[in-house]
C-alpha cells in the first residue's frame, strides 16, 4: 500500500536558494522509495528561478507570497531605505516576518485532505512560523508530524530581536516542538543544543545531516590552470561581517602565488570593501548567477572556500553549501575555529583545512600549487544525501510501527 507524504517548505525548486535543495531532496528520497509524496511551498519572486529540477514525480500546490512577505523578504539590490524598514519590520514580528503567508499552507492542506489521508507530515524550516501551521494540520488530522530544522530559531543570532524577547522565542519553539513525533536537525551540534534547550523532548530528537546529492564527483581536472593560477571561489551570501573570509585574504597576499578570487552572489559592497583592502588582490564580483553556473564554478575551482562566525551557536553550523562542495571533489578552506563541527567533519574525510589561521592557510595554498594537494574522485558515503535520508526514512518507519 503507497504511503503518503505531506511536504511543507517555504522554498523549493525552482526558486534558487539553498533551502530549496533539502526540501527537493526530500522529496525526491521518498518518491523514489515508493512514497506519495504532496509538496506546498511558495511560489517567491524574492529569488531567481533557475533552480532547475526533475519536478513531475510530485504533487506541488503553490503559494505566492502576501504583499507583507514580499516586503520582508531580503533581496539583494534593494535600497538602504528600504532594507532599513523591512528590517525593523521583522524584529518585532513573532515568531518572523513569513506569518502571514506561511499560514495560507492550512487552507491548502485542508482542500488536499479531503480527497487524500496522510501517513506523515514533514515540515522543513525556517521559517519557524510553518512548523505552527504544520502542528495545527498535523493536530485536525492525527497525523505523524516531522519538524526538520535547517537551522535554530530561538535567539539564532542572524536574527535580530527586540531586547529581552530571547526567552519569549523559547518558550515559543519548544511549544511548536512539543507537538512533532520526531524532530530532526542538520548536525550533531544541533541536536546537542536542542536537547540541552528542551530536555524532556531530547528522545523524540535526531541528526539528518545534509548531504551530497550525487554519489562521485566527475573526473578531477588538475587544480592550477596552465598559468600557475589559482583559483579560490566562494558560492553565496556573506553575512555582513559576521563571517569574517579575511585571514583566506590574508594568506592569499602572503604567499605571493597568482591568487583570485570568484565571488558568486555575494554583497557587491562587501567585495568592493576587500578590493580596497586588498588592492594587490584579484578579487572579482560574478554577481548573481543560475546554480547550474554556481555549480560549474565550484567544479573548476581550485579551493573551495566557505566561513563561519565566531558566535558559539555556529560550532553546530552545517551549511548546504558545505555538501555541495564535498560533492565537486576540490580541496575546501572553512574558515572557522578548529572545534567547530564542520571543521571536525573536514579533518576526519581529509576535505581540506578548517582554521582561521592564516599562516596555516599559507601552507595551505602553497600545498595546492606544488600539487602536494590532489583533488579528490570520490564522496564518503556517510556524506551522501541517501545515507542521511535512508536514515530519516528508517527512523519514521521504526516509531510508527
Amino acid at each position: 500500500m503507497t504511503k503518503n507524504l505531506l511536504l511543507l517548505s517555504y522554498w523549493f525548486p525552482p526558486n534558487n536558494v539553498i533551502g530549496a535543495s533539502r526540501a527537493f531532496a526530500i522529496a525526491k528520497h521518498f518518491s523514489e522509495k515508493g512514497w506519495k509524496v504532496t509538496v506546498i511551498c511558495v511560489d517567491s519572486n524574492s529569488v531567481s528561478k533557475d533552480f532547475s529540477v526533475d519536478l513531475s514525480s510530485f504533487d506541488i500546490y503553490r503559494i505566492p507570497d502576501t504583499w507583507l512577505t514580499q516586503f520582508l523578504n531580503f533581496k539583494l539590490g534593494r535600497s538602504r531605505l528600504v532594507r532599513v524598514l523591512s528590517a525593523l519590520v521583522r524584529v518585532v514580528s513573532l515568531p518572523d516576518g513569513l506569518r502571514s503567508t506561511t499560514k495560507q499552507f492550512e487552507k491548502i492542506a485542508e482542500k488536499i485532505g479531503e480527497d487524500r489521508q496522510f501517513d506523515v507530515i514533514l515540515s522543513t524550516a525556517l521559517p519557524f512560523s510553518q512548523h505552527a501551521v504544520a502542528c495545527r494540520i498535523a493536530q485536525k488530522t492525527d497525523t505523524y508530524l516531522v519538524l526538520d530544522n535547517r537551522d535554530a530559531w530561538a535567539c539564532n543570532t542572524y536574527r535580530r530581536r527586540l531586547p529581552f524577547s530571547c526567552w519569549l522565542e523559547k518558550i515559543y519553539e519548544r511549544r511548536v516542538l512539543s507537538n512533532a513525533d520526531l524532530i530532526s536537525t542538520i548536525s550533531d551540534g544541533m541536536s546537542e543544543h536542542y536537547r540541552n534547550t528542551h530536555p524532556n523532548l531530547s528522545a523524540r530528537i535526531r541528526t539528518v545531516r545534509n548531504g551530497v546529492d550525487h554519489s562521485e564527483p566527475k573526473q578531477a581536472e588538475p587544480l592550477v590552470d596552465s598559468s600557475g593560477r589559482l583559483r579560490i571561489v566562494y558560492t553565496g551570501i556573506l553575512y555582513g561581517e559576521k563571517r569574517d573570509i579575511t585571514p583566506a585574504l590574508e594568506a592569499a597576499s602572503r604567499s605571493g602565488l597568482p591568487v583570485s578570487f570568484d565571488f558568486y552572489g555575494s554583497e557587491s559592497d562587501q567585495i568592493q570593501a576587500f578590493k580596497a583592502k586588498f588592492p594587490k588582490l584579484d578579487i572579482v564580483d560574478n554577481g548573481r548567477v543560475s546554480r547550474e553556473k554556481a555549480l560549474d564554478a565550484q567544479k573548476n575551482a581550485s579551493v573551495l572556500m566557505v566561513a563561519l562566525g565566531k558566535d558559539p551557536s555556529e560550532k553546530t553550523f552545517l551549511p548546504g553549501k558545505f555538501f555541495e562542495y564535498v560533492g565537486s571533489g576540490r580541496p575546501i578552506i572553512v574558515l572557522a575555529d578548529e572545534d567547530y563541527e564542520i571543521c571536525q567533519i573536514v579533518r576526519k574525510y581529509e576535505l581540506g583545512i578548517g582554521t582561521r589561521d592564516a599562516k596555516l592557510i599559507t601552507s595551505y595554498l602553497e600545498g595546492i600549487s606544488s600539487a602536494a594537494v590532489a583533488p579528490r574522485n570520490n564522496v564518503p558515503s556517510q556524506l551522501t544525501r541517501s545515507y542521511q535520508l535512508d536514515r530519516l526514512e528508517s527512523e519514521i518507519v521504526l516509531s510508527r510501527s
